[in-house]
């Protein structure tokens, strides 16, 4: 995650940095102070506690980045694989262009695997996002919201259908599916 999205202080995530590598107290005081951090044991013990109190408030703060992040993601490697055809043509070392056309064919499949979820995001979301009304007439209107609700009606009793065991497999599976670095999506 990007440290100007961060829900943590540049504080914070030293010490959630010595929690994740499971240091003892003074280790992790040693480790703060070597990153320039100097802390005393209480002053530890209540950024930790904060830290471990944001256990479900991180996720969620990282889900909402999701699509920003993703984006410039894509915007990056897009850039760089345009910079790497530049730096190609302006090659006049044989064996220099080859060596910059495998670096281009190696990054394929991070962008494929990008648009891949790209894809994957936007069909669950067209599935679970509530539908913007077009402007339409009364009676229109009328018949719209009508399937509206049946649609609603139908997709909530497929979901009902599943219990949590069976939807949580189904997420476990969709998200296996879902291989950035080999370029690879079964949906």
């Amino acid at each position: 995650m990007s440290d100007n999205f961060s829900i943590l202080s540049d504080t914070e995530r030293a010490v959630l940095e010595t929690i994740t590598m499971r240091m003892h107290t003074d280790e992790a005081l040693a480790y703060l102070k070597d990153c320039g951090i100097t802390m005393v044991k209480p002053s530890y013990y209540r950024h930790k506690k904060k830290v471990e109190s944001l256990k479900w408030e991180r996720p969620m703060h990282a889900g909402n980045l999701f699509t920003y992040q993703h984006l410039q993601r894509m915007d990056i490697l897009e850039l760089v694989e345009q910079l790497m055809w530049k730096h190609y043509q302006e090659e006049p070392s044989p064996s220099r262009k080859v060596g910059i056309l495998q670096a281009i064919v190696s990054m394929q499949p991070y962008l494929s695997g990008y648009y891949d979820a790209t894809r994957y995001v936007i069909a669950r979301r067209l599935r679970t996002d509530a539908v913007v009304k077009p402007q339409i007439g009364y009676l229109e209107q009328e018949k719209f919201n009508s399937k509206l609700k049946e649609k609603r009606e139908q997709d909530l009793s497929r979901d009902q259908k599943l219990t949590n065991e069976e939807f949580d497999e189904q997420e476990r599976k969709e998200i296996r599916a879902m291989d950035p670095l080999g370029g690879h999506f079964d949906a």
